[in-house]
């Protein structure tokens, strides 16, 4: 099995979803959570899925350049619409939400 380092895994990652049309921020999380897959021993959810993602992106599978949003909150819950965004974008958004 080949070995690859991780800087160039993220870097090639990160062209790849901005050359699909997703904000260098976007690109950046999605790759960072793959790559880090990787390297906890989860392959299967790892940069495997550069190709898989991308294809949803250029389908219409996956939205590149949509903003999560809540649409729906109380106290200590929210209900947050990732607008067909890459599930690591509109998780990171939904974290992000309370400190």
């Amino acid at each position: 099995m080949p070995i690859f380092d991780a800087q160039v895994l993220r870097k090639i990652g990160c062209e790849l979803f901005e050359a699909a049309g997703c904000r260098g921020e976007d690109a950046r999380t999605v790759v960072d959570h793959l790559v880090e897959s990787n390297l906890f021993g989860h392959d299967s959810h790892g940069a495997i899925r550069f190709h898989e993602y991308a294809k949803g992106l250029r389908t219409g599978l996956c939205q590149a350049a949509t903003v999560p949003q809540v649409v729906e909150q109380t106290s200590c819950t929210a209900v947050v619409d990732g607008q067909g965004a890459l599930g690591q974008i509109g998780a990171t958004y939904a974290t992000r939400r309370w400190p």
